[in-house]
């Protein structure tokens, strides 16, 4: 799993910030307008102009934020416990300040001390500026306030351990220009029909990778912006986070895990991978395809790491069991989508949760079905269900065989 010593957008709750991990401390980006006195400190999807390249190991990073007409690039990069953060105006309509914060967060505690001149201190940390500084705006903590004029500002936040730090405009650019390199020429890409699709997936995966609060590891979400408005702050669904997997794979073996991971925590004491994991609960009632098993042996046929097969198995056969004791309605040896009645934070046992099971939710393939309460399934056996269960039986006797369990991997082939 990914050792969380390093810097990244992993606060799920703003994608205007940057936090180093395991310290939880944040540097955190905001807009004050000097005219009407009003300012914006939480940047959500609605207030991204664009996003650009995002390395998953948080070395570089490109976005513009909006508010109204206003656009302003945020830029960072970032080795070990060392950052530099580049704001750029794009298109400024009025008179604004760029106003930063240094916050202790993701469950995290610490004093920010306000230095004389440009600088902020938390414990061993310390954050910098080359660029002139205003008078601190009103808040709870002090802050850098900056007058978002034509130039750059440049913002560094490095351990204080008295080795000598990166302190001028021409060394944080040259930084920032040099990790970019670096992260552009190891990162993957695409040719020919899937010229772009890795430029796509890859921020994509990255800006919704967070620091999750239950088992306090890394794992990315299906939205920041719906765990933020919706869910708790955290939210996982099934069959999404074994995909993100795979895709996380195309260039971060290690995320990959994390999400295999925070996915296998979630399994319940009935023995399935619920439908949702959230702050505010999980739906115990139903789970979602069956695809767990091959998707792990899809990232062993990648990366031949035998010991996650080994770690995983136990978790993924009782997954597998119960599929067939719970969704079997009719006994027939086929499956049919369900809920079962206990009760969940977002509907059970009824049409829309069996929906809900299939991860296609509202299709309209399930409007004319009956949900038979006493089964507890849909009165409907599904042809994508039950194929995806033969698969999933499929690679789980394979990697039983890999493991060393033969007799259960006749058992699955059967």
């Amino acid at each position: 799993m990914i050792k969380p010593y390093m810097w990244n957008t992993w606060d799920v709750n703003y994608l205007n910030a940057v936090s180093y991990l395991p310290d939880g401390l944040e540097v955190r980006f905001g807009l004050h307008d000097e005219v009407s006195g009003s300012e914006l400190h939480q940047f959500l999807w609605d207030n991204i102009h664009r996003i650009g390249e995002h390395a998953t190991n948080g070395s570089y990073c490109y976005a513009e934020l909006k508010w109204d007409e206003d656009i302003v690039g945020m830029e960072y990069a970032s080795e070990g416990d060392f950052l530099v953060c580049r704001i750029t105006p794009r298109r400024i309509s009025r008179r604004l300040n760029l106003i930063v914060d240094l916050f202790y967060t993701l469950g995290n505690k610490g004093k920010i001390n306000r230095l004389k001149g440009t600088a902020l201190k938390a414990k061993d940390f310390m954050l910098f500026s080359p660029n002139v500084v205003m008078e601190s705006t009103k808040g709870e903590k002090d802050a850098l306030t900056f007058a978002l004029l034509d130039e750059p500002i440049y913002i560094c936040c490095f351990r204080d351990d008295g080795k000598k730090a990166i302190r001028t405009k021409e060394d944080m650019k040259d930084f920032i220009s040099r990790q970019r390199c670096l992260y552009n020429g190891m990162k993957v890409s695409g040719n020919g029909p899937l010229a772009g699709y890795a430029d796509a997936i890859i921020p994509a995966v990255a800006w919704n990778t967070i620091w999750e609060p239950i088992n306090k590891e890394i794992c990315t979400v299906f939205s920041k912006e719906l765990c933020a408005r919706s869910w708790g702050g955290y939210a996982i669904a099934k069959w999404d986070t074994f995909f993100i997997a795979l895709l996380s794979a195309i260039e971060d073996e290690e995320l990959a895990y994390c999400n295999i991971n925070a996915a296998a925590n979630e399994i319940t004491e009935r023995g399935l991978f619920p439908d949702h994991a959230t702050l505010l609960g999980k739906s115990e009632d139903r789970s979602q395809p069956p695809v767990e098993a091959y998707t792990i042996l899809k990232l062993y046929k990648t990366f031949q790491r035998k010991e996650l097969l080994e770690r995983y198995f136990p978790k993924l056969l009782r997954a597998h069991k119960w599929w067939m004791k719970y969704r079997d309605g009719n006994g027939d040896g086929l499956l049919e989508w369900g809920s079962d009645p206990i009760k969940g934070p977002f509907g059970y046992h009824d049409i829309k949760a069996a929906k809900d099971e299939s991860g296609m939710d509202n299709s309209p393939m399930y409007d004319d079905v009956k949900f038979n309460k006493d089964t507890n399934t849909m009165e409907l056996i599904d042809v994508g269900l039950n194929s995806l269960y033969a698969l999933n039986a499929w690679a789980l006797s394979v990697i039983a065989e890999k493991i060393g369990k033969k007799k259960e991997a006749v058992r699955l082939k059967d």
